[in-house]
């Protein structure tokens, strides 16, 4: 019985929308039309990805402990490198974005695009911006607006199978989204460097300074390690060009676009006109029977 009902009530549903067929082919058209428009309007983005061994020193006796953690506890898995972590949190902070994008200038390219020119790379800017990239009309982006949209236009991933950072980044500019990428490697490769080195500096002249006064040749054993390990972190700080992220598959220069999907769009154009026809629809036809109901007392 209840199959019954709802195979019935279908009927009258595929009838209605057959006798009300023109309002209905009206909306699809008016979709069909605006999402083809939308469709070849919007910009085309792409996207540049590279993949990334993690090579800091620091925490490696860490990763070590939490490898030896994870073979003991799950045998068939990976927890990941606390390493890896560490760069990751660095490349999604606040601090670090913002740098990196008042270090390079980037807001004109985030928020002031116009239209790029595939075939000769050129970069065409709204009129809000000057040729130097300074706001000149409206009201400049705060720190939050820019931090968060520039999110929205780069990913830090995780292999845990691998163990490697896959980085990305989007713009309408397929130079930019590989430039994007490598000058984000570069940075955080140059500020840990730069953490290392003062850390290390620092702790050398301290173990220097325990072994000179110190009268204990058990102390003097375990402070002269500790400075060899200081002393080999702050080599390597020193001779290593990729110091924490060592690329395994640079980022490359993107040919084909990443988004949008304008079959997507399309699809979605369509299926939006088709709930509005019915609703058209089922408006007119609610209406005509409010109608008729007020008329009924007067009779």
């Amino acid at each position: 019985m209840k199959n019954y009902l709802i195979l019935n009530d279908l009927k009258r549903f595929i009838y209605k929308l057959i006798e009300n067929k023109k309002t209905m082919m009206i909306s699809l058209g008016i979709g069909t039309f605006l999402g083809l428009v939308l469709a070849f309007t919007i910009s085309p983005m792409y996207q540049s990805k590279g993949i990334y061994e993690v090579s800091l020193e620091d925490l490696e006796q860490k990763s070590q402990f939490s490898n030896f953690q994870q073979d003991l506890f799950n045998p068939f898995g990976t927890s990941g490198d606390p390493r890896v972590y560490k760069v990751i949190e660095l490349l999604n902070s606040r601090d670090f974005i913002l740098n990196f994008i008042e270090k390079y200038n980037l807001k004109r390219d985030i928020f002031a695009v116009k239209s790029y020119e595939k075939d000769t790379g050129q970069i065409l800017y709204s009129p809000i911006v000057d040729n130097e990239g300074n706001w000149i009309r409206g009201k400049e982006p705060n720190n939050d607006a820019t931090f968060q949209t520039f999110k929205a236009y780069y990913n830090v991933s995780y292999d845990l199978e691998s163990g490697f950072l896959h980085i990305s980044a989007i713009h309408y500019s397929q130079f930019k989204a590989k430039e994007w990428v490598e000058l984000l490697v570069f940075e955080a490769n140059e500020l840990l460097r730069k953490i290392d080195l003062t850390n290390a500096e620092a702790s050398i002249d301290y173990y220097k300074q325990q072994i000179s006064e110190s009268i204990s040749e058990d102390l003097i054993n375990v402070t002269t390690r500790l400075l060899e390990g200081e002393l080999r972190k702050k080599m390597l700080a020193n001779v290593r060009q990729d110091y924490a992220l060592m690329p395994l598959d640079p980022a490359y220069f993107p040919d084909d676009k990443f988004s949008p999907s304008r079959l997507l769009i399309l699809i979605f154009s369509i299926f939006l006109s088709a709930l509005i026809g019915i609703f058209i629809i089922y408006y007119q036809i609610l209406k005509k029977k409010f109608s008729e109901i007020l008329r009924k007392p007067n009779e």
